[in-house]
């Protein structure tokens, strides 16, 4: 697609001028956070709630604005795709069962460990950051959130279920609408493209905002920080790591009696593609050339199983929903119910499925589940600065785990060929 190639020239550019905003930010706030008080208190009034809370306002509010028409695109976008030809068939019905599977044990081994190793905890956070638990809807108010009270509340983002239960219906009625209905998903797939565009554009601007957040969290938290950040990206690689060896168990071996070592031998190139280039669009190429002619997957399933993956399955991004989530609570120190699980894992699943192929745009779709939540949107800031580096890491594991569909659905459907797939991998 047209944004692939945009997103390829600014990519590690980007990662860079992240980094460097990263570390600009660190050094600020930290020397903010030294300075004497309460002779040095106007720094914090001019430069943390100042200038640098600005700032953040105005990128966390770009990043606001681009979410409602991303979620309800994307999801059209993804319903058109399902209902074409044999898609909507047995076989399209077991690729994406298996999808939401893997999505949903990655949400919740992710939050499983955020909250064992009590992820976000350990500062002691001024008292005009800590955040009173929102009151949790009903169940009544639950179901009838569904219900669009008006287009207006749906478009402005105050209704996010409605407009997540619109975006299904109307992609969902299109596959039926004949003629008119493939013309109409052309042009959503058009408007999905302009749409990351704009996306794209606006990502450009993410080490002006990884800047002001990190040194506004810096300023109050001091070298404390560090510690937390370290720990937050040694569990979630560790989680990273555990949901790939339990997938391509429970897939590969269980489900499909395939061979482990081979496959992930044939697929080492589309795995360093990815995570160089930290897009599951940027990879589909080579994954599903490695996915057909080296693991045996025939063509129609192959071309049809990787590139769904990259639309509904994005098992990296959603232990970083999961993960970053729990993270941010325990950070403003605000406790989950049960029931409050529950709709992190819900909103988690959404926020995956319409999640782009492209760079850096996780912690775009957290802001999504943040304001599903109740949680303070300028919490994506604690994450942002490691974020990159993170990325490429889920990149891997979200191609990885499309591949792994492709060859269990293709076993049980008698399109692999087994001789391919345990053929020797080459060097």
């Amino acid at each position: 697609m047209p944004y692939t190639s945009l997103s390829n020239v600014s990519s590690h550019t980007l990662a860079r001028n992240i980094f460097v905003g990263m570390v600009l930010g660190v050094i600020l706030g930290l020397i903010v956070h030294e300075l004497p008080q309460p002779e040095m208190a106007w720094a914090h009034t001019y430069i943390t709630q100042g200038i640098l809370s600005l700032g953040a306002l105005l990128f966390i509010t770009s990043i606001k604005i681009i979410v409602v028409p991303m979620i309800a695109v994307s999801l059209m976008y993804a319903m058109t795709r399902l209902g074409r030809g044999r898609h909507i068939g047995r076989l399209g019905f077991k690729t994406i069962s298996l999808y939401l599977f893997t999505s949903l044990l990655a949400i919740g081994l992710a939050m499983f460990f955020a909250t064992v190793f009590k992820l976000g905890m350990g500062l002691e956070i001024p008292a005009e950051l800590l955040q009173e638990k929102p009151l949790g809807p009903t169940l009544e108010q639950w179901v009838t959130q569904f219900i669009p009270k008006s287009v207006l509340d749906m478009l402005m983002g105050r209704q996010l279920i409605s407009l997540i239960a619109v975006s299904l219906i109307v992609g969902f009625a299109i596959n039926y609408m004949g003629k008119v209905g493939a013309q109409l998903a052309q042009k959503i797939e058009k408007l999905n493209e302009i749409i990351l565009h704009i996306l794209m554009v606006m990502i450009r601007f993410t080490p002006f905002g990884v800047f002001c957040l990190t040194a506004q969290s810096f300023a109050y938290s001091g070298v404390g920080m560090v510690g937390i950040l370290v720990k937050y990206m040694l569990v979630m690689l560790f989680v990273l790591f555990l949901h790939v060896a339990l997938t391509s168990t429970l897939l590969l071996r269980m489900m499909a009696g395939l061979n482990i070592k081979l496959f992930f031998q044939k697929m080492s190139t589309a795995m360093l593609m990815a995570f160089s280039t930290t897009s599951s669009n940027m990879a589909l190429p080579v994954s599903i050339e490695t996915v057909h002619k080296k693991l045996g997957v025939s063509k129609p399933l192959a071309s049809f199983a990787m590139p769904l993956g990259a639309t509904l399955n994005m098992d990296g991004g959603a232990v970083l929903q999961g993960m970053a989530t729990i993270f941010i609570a325990n950070y403003y120190g605000v406790d989950f119910s049960a029931l409050d699980y529950l709709m992190v894992v819900l909103a988690a699943l959404i926020a995956t499925i319409g999640t782009a192929g492209v760079p850096s745009v996780g912690p775009v779709m957290l802001v999504f589940v943040l304001q599903w939540v109740g949680l303070p949107l300028e919490g994506v800031g604690l994450i942002l600065g490691v974020d990159k580096f993170l990325e490429m890491f889920r990149t891997t594991v979200n191609i990885t785990g499309d591949a792994m569909v492709a060859c269990v659905v293709a076993k049980s459907e008698q399109e692999l060929d087994l001789a391919v797939y345990n053929a020797p991998a080459r060097e």
